[in-house]
């Protein structure tokens, strides 16, 4: 037997002190109450229901600490399937990324909203491209956020070769790193605040987009203008006697983005605002995760359920045995250990001894077609699953954009047909809500949307729809 936690084990000498502890207060509560007389000191020695319950409670108590310990004897292999979207990250590390009209700068807010967005990659493969005139990887493809939070703390203007800012060399070489990863499962996020002194930007962004690439440029900067500090003091950078300013040029990144079949956004300079986080969990995750892939792992089968489920049994019995209980509660006692060990003990803890990975839906499975209790009536039944979820076919959504006001009055008559028991009619109303103009305004809201009308079409018994 082996233990993955074995520091644990010092914990067994717990018990038995207790055990002991409760023992010497016995005996004393004995001499005290033999003081009394004859028939107290009668009723004191008779100690067999208090016996009876120690040894339940110290023996519970040490299974419960061996489980925890996570003991684990013989391996299995299983196959394991893994998917995921290919990121690369862009990020402009010129010197006017170093103004400050957007705290505390614009290069110190990018940083530090990468992070956010390394929170949310969930298995995704990310990279950190920096570049100036040229390009510079600091983190190559990796799954591992650690590593990838480590290349985005380090990065700064002395980070790329220095020179004119060159946004068509960096794409071109985004699309370069992105050649080996299979079409439709990739795309660039380009942090910049727009300045392009080439010119050859829109050019690159074309044939990113010709490769089925997205470029989704998130702007960092005001429109205002700001001075370009020229050293860490922060005294402005001159030219031929002048202050060079520097502001956000947002007609380069919407045309990037245009160009390539990505989505231009600003990135707040508030913190109620828009950040790399939730950029990326509504608009990049609408990428395609690389079709599953299967692949065998030897894996450490743990037993701490053979364990666990006879402490609780023995606590729970303890717990009957207390003297002054109802007799309704020994029957709940009794019912929990029944619901409790018996699960326990089949599930015979077939875990691995890697991290706990979050949870992916298969492609096929679909969710309980059941609305939460107590929503409110304007409220969408949705969760941030619709986040990730890719938008369906025509044939299930239409994908004519529509008015933000009407899509959320046809998605409360949605709800309201949906709690009426009438799944089809809730479905054509969510069709009718991403039918009206302007709906791809509110990205957040289609997601809901098309969420909920998956739902409804699963309870109309259109169950490809649905999977799709």
């Amino acid at each position: 037997m082996h233990f993955l936690r074995p520091e644990l084990l010092l914990l067994l000498w717990l018990p038995p002190l207790w055990a002991a502890a409760a023992l010497a207060l016995r005996r004393r509560r004995a001499s005290r109450l033999a003081a009394l007389g004859p028939k107290a000191a009668a009723a004191a020695s008779s100690g067999g229901r208090f016996a009876a319950q120690l040894a339940l409670f110290t023996a519970g108590l040490l299974l419960a600490v061996v489980a925890l310990a996570r003991p684990w004897w013989g391996e299995r292999e299983e196959t394991v399937e893994t998917a995921s979207r290919s990121v690369l990250v862009l990020l402009d590390v010129s010197r006017s990324m170093l103004a400050a009209d957007v705290r505390p700068s614009r290069l110190g807010r990018a940083k530090a909203d990468l992070a956010d967005l390394a929170a949310g990659l969930r298995g995704d493969r990310a990279a950190l491209v920096a570049f100036r005139a040229g390009t510079a990887t600091l983190c190559p493809f990796t799954a591992d956020t650690g590593f990838f939070l480590e290349a985005v703390e380090g990065a700064s203007v002395d980070s790329a070769p220095r020179g004119e800012t060159d946004l068509g060399g960096a794409l071109a070489e985004g699309r370069r790193m992105l050649q080996g990863f299979a079409a439709g499962h990739r795309a660039i996020v380009l942090v910049s605040d727009g300045e392009d002194l080439t010119g050859r930007a829109v050019e690159e962004a074309k044939a990113c987009g010709a490769d089925g690439i997205p470029v989704f440029c998130v702007g960092v900067g005001g429109t205002r203008g700001a001075d370009v500090p020229a050293d860490d003091a922060g005294t402005p950078l001159q030219h031929r006697g002048e202050k060079v300013v520097t502001k956000l040029e947002s007609e380069t990144l919407v045309a990037i983005a245009s160009a390539s079949g990505g989505v231009y956004l600003p990135l707040a300079s508030t913190s109620g605002g828009a950040t790399l986080g939730t950029i990326y969990r509504d608009h990049v995750r609408r990428v395609v995760r690389e079709e599953t892939r299967a692949s065998a792992e030897t894996r450490r089968i743990e037993r701490y359920g053979l364990f666990l489920a006879p402490a609780l049994a023995l606590l729970l019995l303890a717990v009957c045995l207390s003297r002054g209980r109802p007799r309704a509660l020994r029957r709940a006692a009794a019912a929990l250990l029944l619901l409790l060990a018996l699960p326990a003990a089949a599930e015979d803890a077939n875990r691995g001894t890697r991290e706990t990975r979050e949870s992916e839906t298969p492609s096929g499975s679909l969710r309980s077609p059941a609305p939460p209790a107590g929503e409110p009536e304007d409220a969408p039944m949705f969760d941030e699953v619709a986040a990730e979820t890719n938008a369906p076919p025509e044939s299930v959504l239409p994908q004519s954009p529509r008015g933000v006001a009407e899509c959320r009055a046809l998605a409360r008559e949605a709800q309201r047909a949906w709690r009426g028991a009438d799944p089809a009619t809730a479905l054509a109303r969510y069709r009718e809500a991403l039918a009206a103009p302007d709906a791809g305004a509110d990205a957040e809201l289609e997601s809901r949307i098309r969420f909920n009308a998956a739902l409804a079409a699963l309870g109309a018994g259109e169950n490809a729809a649905a999977a799709d």
